[in-house]
């Protein structure tokens, strides 16, 4: 895996985690909003938040456990499927 691919699965995982911790965070504040009626958009936050978390871990770890070969790298979708037809 080449420099490139793997920052980028660093970088995803560090903001992945600090996504996941402000969504701890929001989701204990949603508590204390029990009695708001916005109580709601905290809660929904707290997923959006989570689904994001999940998302960017999950795809640092497909950028380091399933890296691009080395026949594809430098070379555009269209030229792959291209070769990949012959």
């Amino acid at each position: 895996m080449n420099n490139f691919y793997k920052g980028l699965s660093n970088l995803l995982n560090i903001f992945g985690i600090l996504t996941f911790v402000m969504m701890l965070v929001v989701a204990l504040q949603v508590g204390s909003w029990s009695e708001s009626p916005y109580w709601y958009f905290g809660a929904a936050l707290t997923w959006v938040l989570f689904i994001m978390s999940m998302s960017m871990v999950i795809l640092a770890a497909n950028l380091k456990f399933f890296p691009i070969p080395k026949k594809f790298e430098g070379k555009s979708i269209p030229q792959i499927l291209e070769e990949r037809k012959e």
